[in-house]
C-alpha cells in the first residue's frame, strides 16, 4: 500500500497542460492544410479531366457529323456574309435579314443532302401519282419537297424534282404515302419487280448564334426546298466559341480541291481573277468542288465554355455524283 502512495505522489492524474493542447492544436491545424491541399488538387484534377473529356467529345461530335453530311452531299451553298441579302432558297438558316451585322445570327455552310426510302408500288389518277413506301419504312418526307422517283420500268411514274403535294404516315397496318403532282396524266399502276426508291434533298445548315452573349456553333435542318422557315432538328454543336459578328467567321468554310497527283484534298487559293470560293450559289460539281475545309476557331476568351477549346480544321470530301 505504501508502495502504491508513493507512486501516486510520483504521478499525479493524468491530463494535458495548455502547452501540450496548443502543440497539438497547431499539429492538427497543419494536418488539415495538407489533407485539404490534396483534396483540392485532387478535384482540380478530376474537373480538368472532365473537361478534357468533354472538349474531346465535342471535337469528335463535330468531326463526325460535320463529315457525314460533307460525305452525303450532293451540293453546298456558302452564303456571301459581306451582303445583307444571302439567297434563302439555298441558305437553311435561321438568319433575319433585318439583322443586317451578324449580331444574333451568321449562317456559314448549307449542306444539300439527300435521303432514300423505298417504295412498293404506285399508282396515278391523271392528275397526281401516289407512291406506297415499303413496310416497315418512317415516312420522313415532307410536304414541299421534291422527290426524285426512280426504280420504275414505266417511265410514266419514273419522275425527276417532282413536288410532293400530301403525305401520309406510317402505322402499324399501313405503309405510309407520298403524292406528287404531274403533267403526264398518267392512270398507270405498278408494282416494281425490284422495289423503286424516292430520293429528297434537306438543307443542312451551320450558324453561329449570339446565346446570353456567347457564340454556339448550332446545326438546323430545313425539309422544305426553298424554305427556312421550318426549321427542324436544330442542335448545338459547341458553345464558347466567337460571337456572329467576329471578324473571323466569313474565312472559316473554304472549297478545296483535290492537291495534283495526290488524292489529298486542299484549299484553292485565291487568285488575281478568283475569290476562294463562289458564294450564294449551290456548287454540285465534285471535280470542281470535290468537299470543303471547316476551320473553327478557338474558344473566346473568358467565353462560358473554357479554355481548352483550341482551333478546329475539318476537311472532308462528297461522295456523291
Amino acid at each position: 500500500m505504501q508502495k502504491m502512495r508513493n507512486y501516486l505522489k510520483r504521478s499525479p492524474e493524468a491530463g494535458f497542460t495548455l502547452v501540450e493542447l496548443l502543440v497539438s492544436l497547431v499539429i492538427t491545424a497543419i494536418l488539415a492544410v495538407g489533407v485539404t491541399r490534396i483534396l483540392t488538387i485532387t478535384m482540380q484534377t478530376v474537373s480538368y479531366t472532365q473537361s478534357s473529356t468533354l472538349v474531346a467529345s465535342n471535337i469528335a461530335l463535330i468531326d463526325s457529323v460535320l463529315s457525314d453530311d460533307i460525305g452525303d452531299s450532293n451540293g453546298f451553298v456558302i452564303p456571301d456574309t459581306a451582303t445583307t441579302t444571302p439567297n434563302t432558297s439555298k441558305i437553311c438558316s435561321s438568319w433575319k435579314s433585318t439583322d443586317t451585322t451578324y449580331t444574333n445570327v451568321r449562317p456559314l455552310l448549307t449542306l444539300s443532302v439527300p435521303s432514300y426510302l423505298p417504295i412498293a408500288s404506285a399508282k396515278g389518277n391523271g392528275l397526281t401519282i401516289t407512291y406506297t413506301l415499303g413496310t416497315n419504312t418512317t415516312n420522313t418526307f415532307q410536304v414541299g419537297q421534291l422527290a426524285t422517283i426512280y426504280g420504275f420500268s414505266n417511265t410514266n411514274l419514273t419522275l425527276s424534282s417532282a413536288a410532293i403535294t400530301a403525305k401520309t404516315e406510317t402505322t402499324l397496318t399501313q405503309a405510309g404515302t407520298i403524292t406528287v403532282a404531274t403533267t403526264l396524266s398518267t392512270t398507270d399502276t405498278e408494282t416494281p419487280a425490284t422495289v423503286g426508291t424516292a430520293a429528297v434533298n434537306w438543307f443542312h445548315g451551320y450558324e453561329i448564334r449570339s446565346v446570353e452573349g456567347a457564340g454556339e456553333l448550332w446545326l438546323i435542318t430545313c425539309p422544305v426546298t426553298g424554305s427556312t422557315s421550318n426549321l427542324s432538328n436544330p442542335r448545338v454543336l459547341r458553345q464558347g466559341v466567337p460571337l456572329p459578328n467576329d471578324v473571323n467567321w466569313p474565312n472559316m468554310v473554304k472549297c478545296t480541291t483535290f492537291d495534283i497527283g495526290t488524292t489529298a484534298l486542299k484549299p484553292i487559293t485565291a487568285s488575281a481573277t478568283s475569290t476562294l470560293c463562289p458564294t450564294n450559289t449551290s456548287l454540285t460539281s465534285l471535280s470542281v468542288n470535290p468537299g470543303i475545309q471547316f476551320i473553327i476557331p478557338p474558344a473566346a476568351p473568358g467565353s462560358r465554355s473554357n479554355q481548352y477549346f483550341k482551333i478546329q480544321v475539318i476537311q472532308g470530301a462528297r461522295s456523291i455524283a
